[in-house]
């Protein structure tokens, strides 16, 4: 996994920003979202914005920002946004101007069986201060402890298909049939060592077919994990479907 690119404390709202110019107040309101930059043409400008409520936005100073290729996943690169409305353009829902741009990473779910990590031995805690699914990703917001590098921590998100096989495995016990997909979310510290608490995202490419499994068989999501204010216990986040 890509190591995190975070964002400090960035909030999920609509923020409103004044802008004196020459001695007169002027009030632009500025936006915050978790979105993907896709990809972009000449006709479309090096990239455009879709958002997770699939609407289209055309960005007017597309050209003021470089997004590294490594960050794309199948043509997108998930990030945090901050933008104003700027007009209107054909084919678009709206047209907007990127004030800043916050790179989040994006990972597969992987399946417990075919990657040759350990994840057993990942068992460092962590909180979910709230998850969602839009399009195809599941978006997490994460709390964990840090010291020098908050940003040398990876975390994996694994489809186990057959959890009673493990004989000590971290979730084992913790699967109940009760209608959801459960999934394993697993936390690398690396070296660092905790001292101060950080926040992030980080988005996961959610496939299920890639997975073999059928959606419409569950009711929702139910994310397993290593709690940090539960006294390193395991806890659930659960993500309803509609």
């Amino acid at each position: 996994m890509r190591k995190l690119i975070a964002f400090a404390t960035m909030i999920f709202a609509a923020a409103t920003l004044n802008i004196s110019c020459e001695g007169v107040e002027n009030k632009v309101d500025y936006h915050a979202d978790l979105a993907s930059l896709v990809d972009g043409t000449p006709e479309s400008g090096n990239f455009y914005v879709i958002f997770d409520d699939n609407q289209k936005a055309y960005v007017t100073n597309s050209n003021q920002f470089t997004i590294p290729k490594e960050a794309y996943t199948d043509g997108e690169a998930r990030a945090i946004i901050q933008y104003s409305i700027d007009g209107s353009k054909s084919g678009y829902d709206k047209s907007i101007k990127l004030a800043s741009i916050y790179p989040i990473v994006t990972d597969p779910v992987y399946i417990k069986t075919e990657n040759p990590l350990d994840f057993n031995s990942m068992k460092a805690s962590f909180d979910i201060s709230n998850a969602y699914i839009a399009r195809d990703y599941i978006n997490i917001g994460l709390k964990y402890m840090y010291n020098e590098n908050p940003t040398s921590h990876s975390f994996y998100l694994i489809y186990n298909a057959d959890p009673d096989s493990e004989k000590d495995g971290l979730f084992k016990g913790h699967y109940m049939n009760d209608g959801y997909l459960h999934l394993e979310l697993f936390h690398d510290p690396g070296r660092d060592i905790n001292v101060e608490t950080y926040e992030s995202y980080v988005s996961f490419k959610f496939k299920p077919e890639d997975l073999e499994v059928n959606i419409d068989d569950y009711v929702g999501i139910k994310l397993l994990y290593r709690s940090l204010k539960d006294n390193n216990n395991i806890n659930e986040f659960t993500i309803k479907f509609k």
